[in-house]
């Protein structure tokens, strides 16, 4: 019955047969099997242990026991059981395959290659599975290309092979080629219309590429075949929200449906509440919302609210134990600090290399938690500042527990809802005291994050109404920015489509910060100035880029212009060719509703005059912020309308450009080095968990004592 995969049935002719009399080792075996097939791990390893007791010379057992050990994450139990097999009979390629799968998830790779290549050897070098596995584990390497390859050649030996293509399509996705990648999940669909994973990665792809109905048709198909699929319900709920809005939206439709899915997402939950098992949030957000000028805190708590039920509940079922509580007998307060981006990125520019480097060493112990495996000169940095370096972890359970290892006072989360495995994190109450910060410059919704750390210098008034958490609004800037001290490298402007006798308007932007309500500001720069050229980059995912071109030149068709002689979408550029650009340049166009922090910086450093607009909320008044601390007001329009009037202005006249150039180079040491932030930061975290202290021997005094 077990061949003929009717596992339920052979479960119970198994279980009468070992129940009524001795069985054979044979029959033990098979009832692993059975319960294995099942779902039933814990009591396929019983079996398979009952079977060896009898017979410990069955190899075939031991790869049976390895691979039910593995189900179950236990992979030194596994990686026991393959070692008896292959000394059994080491002509095996399934124990070698098995062993490379256990030492694989415990990040002994060098070995599982080394365990790959005997199944090579074993089998000259024919085996699809063997290149399957090093395909995996070069991708967990980061050797993408010898991954690509590898997968590449366990295709060719089994052109049916749809988990190769799937896994395939992974690496091209992390590559950014995604179109490739669509092409592979659409082949493994096509060989296996049930695989679930690779449906999902194929909705995952049309999303990214803006094909946003095909998305929800693939989402929609894996419920289809599975109804209680948590994860499809999720994706098809959030994918109400576009990447890149298109000229013609009506947002305000758009966020009553948003709104209308997740109330029905949220009673989904309650019905399904049994099949949540896994931590299945987080692979998609609801960051292309902070792209619309409106206040989410409504929408975001109940996203929030529902990434919370679904941890806590996941967290319930797990066999974690409890956090631990504060404990302030200690001399310094512990501050935990968990990010993706511990490395030459804006948010570690921006706000994290100033704690590490500046909170006092006297005061505060610092423990980074660094969910990512790209490391470079700064990430090394970081590790010589802080008591503590955690780092490739595997699995959320490894990182809660190094967490829960570190007691830490505080967390404190810088980018929340960029990265999955930081909200499936900050969904739970890892620490007494959780902070958000503004290096996604959004609320997070989350009942467990305590307080956002903002800055005076980009809130608007009664900002508070924007946000879930309490709003803790740091001096000035609210950070310790460094000058990068780039040395500009000179490029050929010409090489790059751009002409020299013209006004060059430099637009840095992502392309999703563009907001189609304001397209008509650039055609009617363009109108009143003439000869100009917006200068774009083509982001890492070049489609969004041409969507964004693409509208562009609507606009500009639509008011009778030929978008070609405006518009330059140029490549990426190094920050050495990237400083010369912006230092040969004329105005600096800070996007309206969406402002940018790191780049503005980066302008002032090159004495670029930069135009601004604040923006209703602090994600669209940085670059304000950044001009007001210089007494640069004369740079900040009131509305659109002066926007376009102040570029025409810097563009026109060259003694006011020139002016505008020698304050910024008189007042741009405002900007770096305040350690003012870094003090109020302090001052903040000691407060809180002094309150927090208090309110816990207060809570816990009895009725009757004196004070």
């Amino acid at each position: 019955m077990n061949d003929l995969n009717q596992y339920q049935d052979a479960l119970i002719f198994l279980q009468h047969a070992t129940s009524i009399g001795p069985a054979y080792p044979e029959t033990w075996s098979n009832l692993g099997i059975s319960l294995n097939n099942l779902g039933l791990h814990s009591g396929a390893i019983d079996a398979y242990g009952e079977a060896l007791k009898m017979n410990p010379q069955a190899s075939d057992v031991w790869i049976n026991r390895a691979g039910a050990f593995s189900r179950l994450g236990q992979y030194e139990n596994a990686l026991d059981s393959c070692e008896h097999s292959i000394a059994l009979d080491y002509n095996q390629p399934k124990a070698w395959l098995s062993k490379a799968y256990a030492l694989e998830n415990l990040q002994r790779y060098d070995e599982a290659l080394m365990a790959c290549k005997e199944v090579l050897k074993l089998n000259g070098n024919s085996l699809a599975e063997a290149w399957f596995s090093i395909g995996g584990i070069l991708g967990r390497l980061r050797r993408y290309d010898e991954s690509l390859s590898a997968y590449e050649k366990a295709i060719e030996l089994r052109p049916d092979y749809a988990q190769a293509w799937n896994d395939r399509g992974c690496i091209l996705q992390e590559l950014f080629q995604i179109p490739h990648a669509l092409n592979c999940y659409q082949r493994a669909v096509s060989i296996n219309p049930h695989y679930i994973d690779a449906i999902y990665n194929q909705g995952t792809a049309f999303y990214e590429l803006l094909h946003t109905k095909e998305a929800r048709e693939s989402y929609q198909s894996i419920l289809a075949l599975e109804p209680n699929n948590l994860q499809a319900q999720l994706a098809l709920t959030l994918s109400v929200i576009p990447v890149i809005l298109p000229a013609k939206n009506n947002i305000q439709e758009l966020r009553h449906q948003l709104s209308t899915a997740l109330d029905d997402f949220d009673r989904w939950i309650i019905k399904n509440v049994t099949f949540i098992t896994a931590p299945n949030i987080g692979s998609n957000q609801l960051f292309y919302l902070a792209y619309q000028e409106l206040n989410n805190r409504e929408l975001l708590s109940k996203y929030g609210n529902i990434c919370c039920k679904l941890m806590i509940t996941w967290l319930n079922g797990s066999a974690l134990k409890p956090i631990p509580c504060l404990s302030r007998s200690k001399n310094k307060i512990k501050v935990g600090i968990i990010s993706g981006h511990i490395r030459n990125h804006s948010v570690w520019h921006a706000l994290i290399k100033g704690w590490v480097d500046h909170l006092d060493s006297e005061k505060f112990e610092l423990h980074i938690f660094y969910l990512n495996s790209m490391v470079d000169s700064e990430t090394e940095h970081a590790r010589t500042k802080v008591a503590s370096f955690t780092q490739h972890q595997e699995k959320l359970e490894d990182w809660i527990e190094s967490i829960k290892e570190k007691a830490v006072d505080v967390l404190i989360y810088p980018e929340i809802g960029m990265n999955e495995r930081t909200t499936q994190l900050a969904s739970l109450k890892l620490a007494p005291i959780q902070l958000a910060s503004w290096g996604h410059p959004e609320t997070t919704g989350l009942p467990t994050i305590d307080g956002y750390i903002s800055a005076n210098a980009f809130e608007p008034i009664n900002s508070e109404n924007h946000y879930s958490e309490k709003l803790i609004k740091l001096p000035n800037l609210g950070c310790h920015y460094t000058k990068k001290l780039v040395v500009p490298e000179p490029i050929n402007l010409r090489s790059l489509g751009l002409r020299e006798s013209t006004v060059l308007l430099l637009c840095p932007g992502t392309p999703f910060k563009y907001s189609p309500s304001k397209d008509w500001v650039l055609v009617e720069i363009a109108k009143s100035l003439g000869n100009c050229q917006f200068i774009f980059f083509i982001d890492d995912k070049k489609w969004f880029s041409k969507a964004l071109e693409q509208r562009l030149q609507e606009a500009f068709s639509s008011s009778g212009l030929n978008a070609k002689d405006y518009l330059k979408f140029i490549p990426w550029q190094s920050p050495e060719k990237f400083y010369w650009l912006m230092k040969n340049v004329d105005i600096f166009l800070d996007t309206i509703g969406f402002s940018g922090f790191n780049t503005a910086m980066q302008a002032i450093e090159c004495d670029l005059p930069i135009v601004s607009q604040d923006g209703l909320f602090m994600r669209g008044r940085l670059a304000t912020g950044i001009l007001r601390a210089m007494s640069l007001e004369e740079l900040i329009a009131a509305n659109e309308q002066e926007y376009i009037s102040l570029v025409i202005r810097l563009a026109i006249n060259a003694e006011f450009n020139k002016k505008i150039r020698e304050k910024i180079y008189k007042n741009k040491y405002l900007l770096f080095e305040d350690h003012e932030p870094i003090k109020a930061l302090e001052n903040h975290l000691m407060s809180m968990v002094d309150t927090l202290c208090d309110s816990k021997i207060s809570h816990h005094k009895p009725a009757n004592s004196k004070d």
